[in-house]
């Protein structure tokens, strides 16, 4: 298992339009991609410029081909949406407990 933090520092007049694209198109997106388990969104209750999304993949080669075809669009999607560009670290996933996560682990 492997995962995707993607840290977005968002305008935060324009919150509310990245979570709606999030999940309209962003998330529709993801359930096609090969190997794509889940996905994890948090916002900061305190800074409404932050938000942070871990998705994970049942391999690495999974997550790279995604983030090398596919990604790169998604982001020019909310580009409009940030105020930076986002900051993207990879990670393989030692332990879960979230059932989605764990079966994607076992399989």
């Amino acid at each position: 298992m492997y995962t995707r933090c993607v840290e977005l520092t968002i305008n935060p007049d324009k919150r509310k339009e990245i979570e709606a694209h999030l999940n309209d198109f962003v998330l529709p997106t993801l359930r096609k991609q090969p190997g794509f388990t889940d996905i994890v969104a948090l916002a900061k209750e305190d800074d409404p410029t932050n938000l942070t999304t871990f998705t994970f993949w049942n391999s690495k080669q999974d997550a790279e081909a995604y983030s090398r075809d596919v990604f790169p669009k998604l982001i020019d999607g909310i580009r409009s949406f940030l105020k930076a560009s986002p900051s993207v670290k990879t990670y393989t996933v030692h332990t879960a407990t979230m059932y989605r996560i764990a079966s994607g682990k076992a399989a």
